[in-house]
């Protein structure tokens, strides 16, 4: 009875780290994801920005 129950712990404790670490990975990805989006947005700006640029005659000479 007692090897039933120290083997149901350390199933616990490990099964508890596991949900740690996948709740580590998920939030790891969740972040990364947020980030390259908001990157993806500065590019989509840039985009824009080059064509109110181009809209408006300025030359790309003067721009770099």
């Amino acid at each position: 009875m007692i090897i039933l129950r120290d083997r149901a712990e350390k199933d616990v404790q490990q099964h508890n780290a596991e949900m740690k670490e996948l709740i580590r990975i998920i939030d790891h990805d969740r972040r990364l994801r947020e980030f390259m989006n908001a990157k993806s947005r500065e590019r989509e700006e840039d985009r824009q920005l080059v064509a109110w640029r181009l809209r408006k005659g300025w030359s790309s000479s003067l721009l770099f």
